[in-house]
C-alpha cells in the first residue's frame, strides 16, 4: 500500500459515500411505492444497520491495530461490544416494526440497502 488511507479506511469512505446517496434514493423511491410510512420504516431501519456497521468497523478497528496484534483484552472487549450492539439493535428494530405495522418489506430492505452497498464498496475497493 501507498501512503494515505489504509484499504479499511477507504472501504468505510466508500460505503459512507454510496450509502449516502442510497438513502435518500432509497427512501424517495419507497415513499413514491409504498407510501410514507414504508420510506419512514426503510429510513429508520437503514440508518441503525449502517450506524451499527459503522460501529463494528470502529470496534474492530480498535481491536486490530495493523502491525501490532491484538491487545490483551481486546477479544473480550469485541465481544461485549458485539452483544451490546446486539441488545441494542434488536429491540429497536422490533420497536420499528412494532411502530409500522405492516412494513416488513420496508424494514428488509433498510436492513438489505447497507448490506448491498457494503458488498459494492467492497467489490469497487477490490476493483481499484
Amino acid at each position: 500500500m501507498s501512503g494515505g488511507a489504509s484499504q479499511s479506511e477507504r472501504l468505510i469512505r466508500r460505503f459512507r459515500l454510496i450509502g449516502g446517496i442510497g438513502l435518500p434514493v432509497g427512501t424517495v423511491l419507497l415513499g413514491l411505492l409504498w407510501g410514507g410510512r414504508a420510506a419512514l420504516a426503510f429510513l429508520l431501519t437503514y440508518v441503525l444497520i449502517t450506524m451499527d456497521f459503522l460501529w463494528m468497523a470502529h470496534g474492530v478497528r480498535r481491536i486490530v491495530t495493523p502491525g501490532k496484534g491484538v491487545p490483551k483484552g481486546a477479544l473480550s472487549s469485541g465481544m461485549a461490544s458485539f452483544g451490546a450492539r446486539v441488545l441494542l439493535i434488536l429491540p429497536i428494530l422490533y420497536g420499528i416494526l412494532i411502530a409500522l405495522p405492516g412494513e416488513g418489506p420496508a424494514v428488509a430492505a433498510g436492513i438489505a440497502g447497507p448490506v448491498f452497498i457494503l458488498a459494492a464498496a467492497g467489490v469497487l475497493e477490490v476493483g481499484g
